[in-house]
């Protein structure tokens, strides 16, 4: 099995995607590539553990904020496949 390199598609590609699977795209956004090492820092990273081993975040993630804007929820990538994580079925 191959893994391709990670690549900057524009939203409708990834919104497409979430449509495909069931997923409401009415409030998705798309982190502008600028940004993309800020995911990695103390004040922005989900995972921890790669925080702490120096390692970076992956650029697919999941965020869910209540309506004034406190992180309720995320998912990145590496935490396995996102249908076997229950706390987040009510999302999906």
């Amino acid at each position: 099995m191959t893994v391709k390199d990670p690549a900057y598609e524009n939203k409708q590609v990834y919104n497409q995607f979430l449509l495909s699977q069931g997923v409401d795209t009415t409030y998705s956004y798309q982190l502008s590539k600028n940004y993309f090492d800020s995911i990695s820092t103390k004040n922005f990273a989900i995972n921890t553990y790669k925080l702490k081993s120096n390692a970076t975040a992956s650029p697919i993630q999941i965020r869910m904020y209540n309506n004034s804007g406190k992180l309720i929820n995320a998912y990145e990538q590496c935490f396995g496949e996102i249908k076997k994580i229950g706390q987040l079925n009510e999302f999906l």
